[in-house]
């Protein structure tokens, strides 16, 4: 019985790290520039930043976290910034999902060179490993952090888009950009902006699933963004 419910809520945290990949995606598709497939490398460099940084100076798991986001949001932005201009031509919606894909792509190789065939992983003492409860019911610090972090992330996300004037900014840009930008809404700050929170949003799963102490590889943003 102990197996079991450790077993679900494992795969409910296992879930919770896909949720937050499909909110980013969402996010951009809904309100960025569309489509973006580079998420999926978003979360992969946010997880190699954190590890790297976590055996350069042995910061423990929840410093390194928010370093993470913090790589995943700035990738997106530049990615962003890049494929912008693309937005002129013809044909534009077709041309930024594949230029997301030729980033994505890039961003993978870059990454395979980063973490080598073996992949990388947080050093031992660096991670969440220990676990909580009693021996009716054990469970992973980490896939407690899973679950906490996409709720506290829906929260803010819906709360940001209903009860904020940078909401209001979002849905009317989601809506009609060409609309939203002559009633005053800058679409560029809004592109970006959507674009450093859904980077950051990858880039936490991104660093949550490298924290059960996994070797990550270019492969650790894929599984997420298909499922997610």
């Amino acid at each position: 019985m102990v197996f079991t419910v450790t077993r679900a809520f494992d795969a409910l945290a296992g879930g919770a790290l896909y949720g937050l990949v499909g909110t980013a995606f969402v996010l951009s598709a809904r309100f960025g520039t569309g489509w973006n497939a580079a998420i999926a490398s978003y979360a992969s460099w946010a997880a190699i930043v954190a590890i790297f940084i976590a055996r350069s100076s042995g910061l423990p798991f929840l410093l390194t976290l928010p370093l993470g986001m913090a790589a995943g949001a700035a990738l997106a932005v530049m990615t962003e910034a890049a494929i912008l201009p693309l937005r002129r031509v013809a044909d534009a919606r077709m041309v930024v999902v594949l230029a997301g894909v030729a980033a994505w792509i890039a961003l993978d190789a870059l990454g395979a060179i980063a973490t080598g065939t073996r992949g990388i992983a947080f050093p031992n003492d660096t991670y969440p490993a220990s676990v909580i409860g009693s021996d009716d019911l054990l469970l992973r610090v980490i896939a407690v952090l899973d679950i906490a972090s996409l709720a506290a992330v829906t929260f803010a996300v819906h709360h940001g888009l209903v009860a904020t004037p940078l909401g209001l900014a979002l849905r009317a840009h989601g809506f009609d950009p060409l609309a939203a930008a002559l009633g005053g809404v800058h679409p560029l700050r809004i592109i970006l902006m959507v674009a450093a929170g859904s980077g950051a949003i990858a880039g936490l799963a991104g660093v949550l699933a490298a924290g059960s102490g996994a070797t990550v590889t270019v492969a650790l943003g894929v599984g997420l963004f298909w499922k997610g």
